[in-house]
């Protein structure tokens, strides 16, 4: 041995001699010899580690950039870093079909295979691992379970028998038709009545054919209709009582990026916020804030209560990555703890992929388009942590009057409450034959138009601790 030191695992002891194995599954008597092959065959992970089971080789190149740590070993500087390979900060990864969520067996290999993998591959600083996490759980799922490829609606060939015969009595009748037209021409009386005789019997027979069909195919929409409602009644209600919605947004880049930058910008957030006259200041807490790291049961909670069909962010890893992998819920937990301890905020968790929904049929302008952001899901879990952790100090302190504030309180269901109050009152005025006046109040642009002086007034004015104020402050930087 040359004295260079082998990653824990990548050695077996056979017949007390050492054996190095590497990815392309060919084993060697020494590191010298592993690192020739490697020179000499240019295997694409020049990393000495047996494959694990189920888990697709990846190289260095492959990782994206800001991996690449000072202190990577001879054997990796084999395999440099290639940024160009890499997907360019913003742009969205297509979706991958990842396995049921009932499917335990293929999670459970997943979770196991990028674990070992993440023990090497994981370096630098935290940003960087939070991103080597995204990218390499990215690459496995996208080579393991491949990519969800765009639907194409194209008119499907394979008929029924009873479609097919519909077709064919058509075309009859537009020969016959043209026939007739032609005995017509021709003066040929006995001909035409021969042919309105075939045609009035096909006619039946298209008639009854078309009947049996029209039966057929409100019987399968019945069968279809009553497995969604099924599946997902809250959706298919939803659905029913929704206006149809569709449309392409149509407008210049300039234009969209000009809209987005008066929209959402805050040309005085650097201004301090002025005192609000009438504004009662709140006493001192009597329950402190809890600024420690965040604790596993805290993230399992907020992944239980996240949608597994949520769309993921930039890096295309969905909740139901973490939710399913307990390995790699680990490995996310540790970095997310030292994201905290160290006040960093990842780059990537501020850049977001603008989705707009159309808000009407046939909608085209800008204004006409709703945008939602998707982020990536390991900053939103963070988030949701310590936004959970506020609900509850303003809560236990008495700062929120849950008589009036029912919005982002767990355990208010708001929207019922409020349904059921005007419920009441329309039935009420119904009753008594009195007049009603409904009022439905919309802020425009409601996320959008508060400035981030008042969240940093908000924070001090119910004493939110210097630490989360700033590590949020930071967020919006």
């Amino acid at each position: 041995m040359d004295g260079s030191t082998v990653e824990p695992g990548n050695v077996q002891r056979k017949n007390e001699k050492e054996i190095v194995s590497c990815l392309c599954r060919k084993s060697f008597k020494s590191v010298r010899g592993l690192r020739i092959h490697q020179t000499r065959k240019g295997c694409r992970n020049a990393r000495n580690v047996p494959e694990p089971s189920g888990l697709l080789q990846r190289s260095g190149a492959d990782l994206p950039p800001g991996n690449a740590s000072d202190d990577n070993g001879q054997v990796d500087n084999h395999s440099a870093v290639d940024e160009s390979t890499a997907d360019p900060p913003g742009a969205r990864c297509p979706s991958i079909k990842w396995p049921s969520m009932s499917d335990n067996n293929t999670w459970s290999a997943m979770d196991d295979d990028l674990s070992v993998v993440l023990q090497l591959r994981l370096k630098g600083d935290v940003s960087q691992k939070l991103r080597c996490l995204a990218y390499t759980v990215y690459s496995y799922g996208s080579e393991k379970f491949g990519i969800n490829e765009k639907q194409h609606n194209s008119a499907s060939s394979n008929l029924s028998r009873r479609q097919k015969e519909i077709h064919h009595v058509r075309k009859q009748l537009r020969s016959l038709t043209k026939q007739w037209r032609t005995a017509n021409r021709n003066g040929d009386l006995l001909e035409m009545a021969g042919i309105d005789e075939v045609r009035d019997s096909l006619r039946k027979r298209l008639k009854s054919l078309r009947k049996a069909e029209r039966l057929k195919r409100k019987r399968k929409e019945r069968e279809r209709k009553r497995a969604q409602f099924f599946n997902n009644p809250f959706k298919f209600t939803k659905d029913i009582f929704d206006k149809s919605r569709s449309g392409v947004l149509k407008v210049p880049q300039e234009e969209l990026e000009d809209h987005l930058k008066k929209t959402y910008s805050d040309p005085n957030r650097d201004s301090p916020m002025s005192h609000i006259e009438g504004l009662v200041h709140p006493t001192e807490p009597s329950v402190p804030f809890d600024i420690s790291p965040p604790k596993m049961y805290e993230i399992e909670q907020f992944l239980k209560k996240s949608r597994s069909a949520s769309s993921p962010g930039n890096n295309g890893v969905p909740y139901k990555v973490y939710k399913k992998c307990t390995k790699l819920r680990k490995i996310l937990w540790n970095l997310l703890k030292v994201a905290w301890r160290t006040d960093v905020v990842p780059r990537l968790w501020c850049q977001a992929e603008g989705v707009y929904i159309p808000k009407e049929a046939k909608s085209e302008g800008i204004g006409n388009f709703r945008p939602i952001s998707l982020l990536d899901v390991e900053g939103k879990v963070l988030m949701g942590v310590f936004a959970g952790r506020m609900a509850k100090y303003l809560l236990e302190n008495g700062f929120i009057d849950t008589s009036v504030q029912k919005a982002g309180i767990p355990g208010f269901p708001g929207c019922v409450e409020h349904s059921a109050m005007i419920w009441d009152t329309i039935q009420t005025a119904k009753s008594n034959k009195q007049d009603l006046a409904v009022i439905w109040l919309d802020l425009a642009n409601a996320y959008g138009s508060v400035p981030h002086s008042l969240i940093r007034y908000a924070m001090e004015f119910f004493h939110i601790p210097d630490k989360l104020k700033n590590f949020i402050m930071e967020y919006y930087n």
